[in-house]
């Protein structure tokens, strides 16, 4: 692994579309919406860094602290225990410090941070990678529901002929636009494990492929089509792309995305910026005006 530290400063944008799906439900089950005019419908970051961390877990096999582990009676492990699974130490019977540095030893730690609420000891660790909610960007925000028979009776009725029924809802397109930021120098204390090159990189494919990978009831349907990512050399208070990106359908379903106007953005910065990188799947997204830009390196992300 690159050990090098990650010592300058990246924004990008991430661009998830969900067709028939329920990529982030809220209490009751139906897809989250804002309390605007539109009933906008929007993803927390929670649900983006499970992907991120299911792929980081499950298919690159790197150690992962913030994930649900359950005990051999199946029920879901305190934080404590998850430590003591986790690194084979029992956190209460160590200082401080020591628990600090197998928290940081975790890539999900050194990019989202945590928060330890241990027994003994209370820690917060900041992170260096911040993600913003995923706000639809094509309008479409129609929610249907489909009634569900289950083969079992019901238990609360007493006619043995009677099933329980449920039911589930699905959004039926919508395109979440999510900005995110590293900022390496936001991490603690002074002698903490730092963000490394080789974390911005496995953060990127997990963004390229985590949606993807997950193959639930409410996120199958769901997909990443594109992934932005700028690096500077210094720190910059960039304003969000998400803004600055314009998303239709097309007459085969397909999306075209519109980086003109980031694209002019970002050349007020040209010379702090290292690298302009951008992932998508060539296939089912048309990017418009991305030839308006010399320094933009086009991945194709199912190559990622």
């Amino acid at each position: 692994m690159n050990k090098r530290k990650f010592e300058n400063w990246a924004v990008g944008i991430s661009v998830v579309r969900s067709i028939n799906g329920n990529f982030n439900a809220d209490i009751s089950k139906m897809p989250r919406t804002l309390p605007d005019k539109l009933g906008t419908i929007y993803a927390t970051d929670k649900a983006l860094k499970y992907c991120i961390r299911s792929y980081l877990v499950n298919v690159k096999k790197e150690k992962i602290f913030m994930w649900r582990r359950q005990n051999e009676k199946i029920k879901p492990l305190n934080i404590d225990q998850n430590f003591k699974i986790l690194f084979e130490k029992n956190p209460t019977e160590i200082e401080r410090e020591e628990i600090l540095k197998n928290l940081l030893s975790c890539v999900d730690v050194r990019l989202f941070g945590c928060t330890y609420a241990g027994k003994n000891n209370n820690i917060s660790i900041h992170g260096t990678t911040q993600i913003s909610y995923g706000i639809n960007g094509i309008q479409e925000n129609q929610v249907y529901s489909n009634q569900i028979l289950s083969p079992f009776q019901n238990l609360k009725k007493d006619d043995t002929t009677q099933t329980s029924m449920g039911d589930e809802s699905k959004a039926l397109d919508v395109c979440y636009v999510y900005d995110y930021n590293i900022n390496p120098n936001n991490i603690g204390p002074e002698n903490a494990q730092r963000l490394a090159e080789d974390d911005v990189e496995i953060f990127k494919e997990a963004l390229c492929n985590g949606v993807n990978s997950v193959n639930t009831t409410t996120k199958i349907g769901s997909e990443t089509l594109l992934v932005a990512y700028v690096e500077l050399s210094k720190p910059k208070m960039l304003q969000n792309l998400k803004k600055l990106i314009e998303i239709s359908k097309n007459e085969d379903g397909n999306l075209s995305i519109d980086i003109t106007n980031m694209i002019k953005y970002l050349k007020k910065f040209d010379s702090d910026i290292v690298k302009t990188q951008i992932f998508y799947e060539k296939e089912k997204t048309n990017l418009v005006n991305k030839e308006k830009w010399n320094k933009l390196e086009e991945v194709d992300l199912l190559a990622k």
